[in-house]
């Protein structure tokens, strides 16, 4: 991941292009939709250290640092620290808060406006998760409701129906996906990113593997980039088909288009007949891979506003 791997450079030596701070904001949504606090707040010290031609990134970036290092002081001294006490933490805090204002589950539910950056709207929802039963409650109740936003972006969406699921609320949902309604059960989304089940996962192992003699970065970042695109067909047909692919070489055609698609962002191009050569896709499997580097790309573009 790149909060594991940039180091900052000095006096803002790196300046990031517009397609690059896009990927780096989907990055972070990413991260705190797994609740990676300690890799988030390493990413945005790196952030931190570069230049951009918009003062207002910079100012927002630098907000969503304060708030995690206040939120999660240990794993702001710590990024390496064990995750699994950061919910913990979280719990009391909101647990806390909750007792000394009445009114804070109400402030939790009024950053979720479309209007909000993502990110935000990602640390509400996961804070809302650890309210008390008292007004968790009348959190589930709006979290359904305006699940059927259609300005709602989709790891938003996902998000709430994780956070309703860890509510303790079940049945059938009906939320919006890619400009369709969607029906389906409140249980099935995958407790955290990373648990989707097989044979999704095998994609970006897929590109880790091919990558790691090649550019261990683009490994990382296809990883948590595959995790992303899941979470933003979750529930479509697209989804669904992805879940009955039984054929090595349509996941092959898969990871290919992945290789590319995040080599494209990454670097602004991409070694396409090299990289078909390394996952051997074929003439008739051609098709497949542009089918699925569409599909990928139009990710990049309505998630992000990355352009490939």
């Amino acid at each position: 991941m790149p909060g594991k791997g940039p180091k900052a450079p000095g006096d803002g030596e790196l300046i990031l292009l517009p397609k690059t701070i896009e990927y780096y904001r989907a990055e972070l949504a990413g991260l705190l939709q797994r609740e990676a606090y300690g890799e988030a707040i390493a990413l945005l010290r790196f952030l931190s250290g570069c230049k951009t031609e918009d003062r207002r990134i910079g100012e927002e970036w630098r907000r969503l640092l304060e708030w995690l290092c206040a939120e999660f002081p240990e794993a702001a001294e710590d990024p390496a620290a064990d995750a699994d006490d950061e919910p913990e933490l979280l719990a009391r805090r909101v647990s806390d808060k909750a007792a000394q204002d009445k009114h804070f589950s109400g402030k939790l539910l009024n950053m979720l406006s479309p209007g909000m950056p993502v990110d935000r709207q990602l640390a509400a929802l996961e804070q809302i998760a650890h309210l008390p039963a008292d007004a968790a409650a009348g959190a589930a109740e709006e979290l359904r409701r305006r699940l059927g936003d259609v300005r709602l972006h989709p790891f938003v969406s996902f998000k709430m129906l994780q956070t309703l699921a860890r509510l303790g609320v079940r049945g059938e949902a009906t939320f919006v996906r890619l400009g369709g309604i969607v029906t389906g059960d409140i249980e099935p989304p995958p407790a955290r990113p990373g648990h989707f089940p097989e044979p999704l996962p095998a994609v970006g192992r897929r590109v880790a593997a091919a990558a790691e003699a090649l550019d261990p970065q683009i490994g990382e970042f296809a990883e948590q980039t595959w995790e992303e695109f899941l979470t933003y067909v979750y529930g479509t047909s697209l989804y669904r088909e992805l879940l009955r692919t039984e054929e090595e070489a349509s996941l092959d055609a898969w990871a290919c288009a992945l290789h590319a698609a995040v080599e494209a962002a990454l670097r602004g191009e991409c070694r396409v007949e090299e990289l078909l050569d390394r996952y051997a896709i074929t003439a008739a499997l051609r098709p497949s891979y542009e089918r699925a580097y569409g599909a990928i790309a139009g990710f990049f573009r309505e998630a992000s506003g990355v352009l490939i």
